[in-house]
């Protein structure tokens, strides 16, 4: 039987993410780009929610497994829905897990967020962040030998 490297390779950085989702490790990073005031709000937000979140604590530990979520915004020059102040910014999010410095790509969204739903637009990338890290510890979980 012949073995595909690449497949090996995954296989292995899969078995190493397992053991490390053992010990429930639930570090995240929160990384962003962007040069509008609203975008830099949303970020500012989301990492709130990460710190007051039970799953979850907030690292810039370049070295250790986390799960990783870029954020980039660009201000959105016309005004947002239902948004009386004008101010909006238009976001991409990519989530991953960073793994002994291997990445594993998650998911990724696009959305547009103005000042009045900043607060909604921060929750459903944390809960994004929440779901998939649920999937990937159900997945370690019945991927490692039980005790």
């Amino acid at each position: 039987m012949r073995v595909n490297l690449s497949s090996l390779r995954f296989c292995l950085v899969f078995l190493t993410l397992c053991i490390a989702l053992r010990g429930h490790s639930s570090l995240v990073q929160v990384t962003a780009d962007g040069d509008d005031n609203v975008g830099e709000r949303l970020v500012t937000r989301v990492r709130e929610r990460f710190v007051k979140s039970a799953r979850f604590e907030l690292t810039n530990d370049d070295n250790a497994d986390r799960m990783i979520v870029v954020i980039k915004t660009m201000s959105l020059g016309l005004p947002a829905p239902c948004d009386d102040e004008g101010h909006a910014t238009i976001y991409s999010v990519v989530w991953y897990l960073n793994v002994q410095h291997h990445h594993l790509y998650l998911d990724s969204t696009v959305g547009g967020a103005g000042v009045k739903s900043l607060d909604e637009a921060a929750d459903a990338i944390v809960a994004r962040a929440d779901h998939l890290f649920q999937i990937v510890a159900d997945a370690a979980a019945k991927a490692t030998p039980k005790k």
